[in-house]
This record gives structure tokens, C-alpha cells and sequence, in this order.
């Protein structure tokens, strides 16, 4: 039987075969960094605006709870928003792993196979997910930085 350069068994399908698996290790090695990444990001942002209340369980001074009574919407707005990011990143990641196995199962039917319902869905959800779950995550820093300027002008002012 005679090969034939480039066929289903030839030279290039192993060339595409090493190109798909160099491709997965890649994505899944920057999967697990922006896991990583996403991790710490929202512990920062749940820290920074809940630190304030960890001060409460210390003997404070009357004016600073006062100011803390000014300022804490802001910080809990923040925590809110903190959240809603975890969410939103987590909908996003997952999401994206749909429109993966819709990829997979178009490339295994046919190059020629439209995208179905589902995946078009599934990539505006991605899509949105990741512009909301940045968005949500700077209004979470925003709302801190009000909430500690807050915090600061009544305490001191």
C-alpha cells in the first residue's frame, strides 16, 4: 500500500497530531496559571474590603466606628462586587470548556459543519463573562479605594 505525503496516515496528519497535543499542554498549563491567578486576585479583593471589619473585634476608639459606619456600604459593595467576579470567572472558565468540546465535535464531524446553537451561546456567554468578570473585579478595587478615602476623610476629618 502506498502512502501517500499529507494523507489521513501521512506526514502531515502526525505533524497535526503533535501540533493539537503541543496546543492542549499549552492551554492547559495557562488554564491552571490563570486558575492560580484568579485565586488570588479574589482573595485580595475579599481581604481589602473585609479588612476593615476585622477591626471591630479590637477595642477601638468610638470615632473610628462612627467612620466605619460612613464608610461601610463601600466596603461591602466591594465584597459584593468581589464575589460576583469568583462567579463570573468560574462561569467564564467553565463556559469556555463548552465551546471546546463543541470545537471537537465539529472538527471530528467535518470541517464543513456549521456551529450549532449551543456553541454561538456558549461563546457570547464566554465572551461576556470575562468583559463583566474584569469589570466587576476593578469596580471591587474602585469601591475600596471610596470606601478607605471614606473611611479616612471621617476619621480624620
Amino acid at each position: 500500500m502506498n502512502e501517500q505525503p499529507g494523507g489521513a496516515d501521512g506526514p502531515s496528519a502526525v505533524r497535526e497530531a503533535d501540533l493539537i497535543d503541543y496546543h492542549l499542554a499549552r492551554q492547559n498549563a495557562a488554564q491552571a496559571y490563570n486558575a492560580d491567578m484568579a485565586k488570588w486576585i479574589l482573595a485580595s479583593l475579599i481581604l481589602i474590603n473585609g479588612g476593615p471589619f476585622l477591626l471591630l473585634s479590637k477595642d477601638l476608639p468610638t470615632g473610628y466606628v462612627v467612620a466605619l459606619q460612613d464608610a461601610a456600604p463601600w466596603f461591602v459593595t466591594g465584597l459584593a462586587l468581589a464575589v460576583l467576579c469568583g462567579f463570573l470567572a468560574w462561569l467564564n472558565t467553565g463556559m469556555r470548556e463548552a465551546v471546546g468540546g463543541y470545537v471537537v465535535k465539529r472538527l471530528i464531524a467535518g470541517r464543513d459543519v456549521p456551529q450549532s446553537r449551543a456553541e454561538i451561546v456558549s461563546g457570547q456567554v464566554v465572551k461576556a463573562s470575562y468583559l463583566f468578570s474584569i469589570l466587576t473585579g476593578f469596580g471591587s478595587l474602585a469601591t475600596f479605594l471610596v470606601g478607605a478615602l471614606t473611611l479616612a476623610s471621617s476619621y480624620g476629618g
